[in-house]
């Protein structure tokens, strides 16, 4: 059984762009007596809160750049003043807890700036115990960045490789300490869509919606990031079309559609081209759901048209991929997003 959740503190993230079933969403959404959001960007998940706190961006702010086997270590110095009532993300809870009455146990009496240094300080003195040479914090600001004295190699994951080695030493956590393509815990499940051995199940064709929907990820943006600065130039998504599925709907390059099914619909702009196959048509993922009062989806965000539903009883992932659509032109009018 779910929680019944009465306040959400999302703090970072765009939960209105991907998940599978917005619609369901934004029904779920409702349900909170109070929403908060902590982010720097005015999201469809921003618009929907109740209380938004502005956070800066990594330009507003000093901060570490470094990752795991990564050879080069960056001090990413603030490159302007926050803008508006933007506040760092520690700052924002530092005031909680200052409010909350836990401000000296959430802090130990550290600014921002303090607790970078303090970090900073602890990863050093573990990378020098690790005989791997790292500046101090003075001259990592005034060198801006340097290279590791570390072997890339090393990260460089090979599968299973000690198993490779030597499988009778180093056995996988299967039972039988092999790679194994028949489970007999998972056949004894007796799950009609899952037996203990791979197969493909071809994807269900509903012949009231003749068009299938693959939804890929953009080549102008990770995930629904910079949407703000494409939405300046163009707030339509794209549908990829072949030539010939175009004629039989009367439609003509950039014209204005829409796309829907028994879960959504959504508005999009043609864009033919012979590189996709007949039959398949193509929405990239990212933009903001923007639904007008009859649930039109006019910033065309193909999760308005999708299930919330598992690839298998065993498996439950994202079953996206699987989606029937049909594709018109578009008459109307447009109306004012609700928010």
């Amino acid at each position: 059984k779910y929680p019944d959740i009465r306040l959400v503190y999302w703090c970072g993230g765009n939960p209105f762009h991907h998940h599978q079933d917005l619609n369901r969403l934004n029904e779920a959404w409702q349900r909170p007596e109070t929403i908060i959001v902590h982010e720097p960007w005015w999201t469809a998940t921003a618009k929907r809160a109740d209380i938004v706190l502005p956070a800066t961006t990594q330009f507003e702010r000093e901060d570490i750049g470094w990752a795991k086997g990564d050879p080069y270590l960056f001090h990413m110095p603030q490159m302007i003043k926050p803008v508006g009532d933007a506040k760092d993300d520690y700052d924002i809870f530092h005031l909680l807890a200052k409010h909350m009455g836990c401000f000296e146990a959430f802090s130990d009496k550290r600014s921002s700036e303090q607790w970078i240094a303090k970090i900073y300080q602890d990863f050093a003195k573990n990378a020098r115990a690790d005989d791997v040479a790292v500046p101090t914090w003075e001259e990592l600001k005034a060198q801006n960045f340097v290279r590791l004295s570390i072997d890339t190699e090393e990260f460089d994951n090979v599968p299973f490789e000690a198993f490779r080695k030597s499988p009778n030493g180093n056995p996988l956590a299967t039972p039988s300490g092999k790679i194994e393509i028949h489970s007999l815990t998972i056949a004894g499940f007796e799950y009609d869509d899952v037996p203990g051995h791979p197969v493909f199940h071809p994807p269900s064709k509903d012949h009231e919606y003749p068009l299938v929907l693959t939804s890929p990820q953009p080549g102008n943006k990770l995930h629904s990031q910079l949407q703000s600065a494409i939405e300046d130039h163009q707030y339509f998504n794209t549908v990829r079309m072949h030539p010939k599925d175009a004629i039989s709907r009367q439609l003509q390059d950039q014209d204005q559609v829409i796309v829907c099914n028994a879960n959504g619909s959504c508005l999009a702009q043609v864009l033919i081209s012979g590189e996709i196959k007949q039959g398949v048509v193509s929405m990239v993922t990212g933009s903001w759901y923007a639904p007008t009062p009859d649930g039109v989806d006019i910033s065309g965000n193909p999760n308005v048209l999708t299930k919330d539903c598992g690839t298998s009883r065993l498996g439950q992932g994202a079953a996206a991929h699987n989606v029937g659509v049909e594709v018109k032109k578009f008459h109307g009018s447009l109306s004012t997003p609700a928010y």
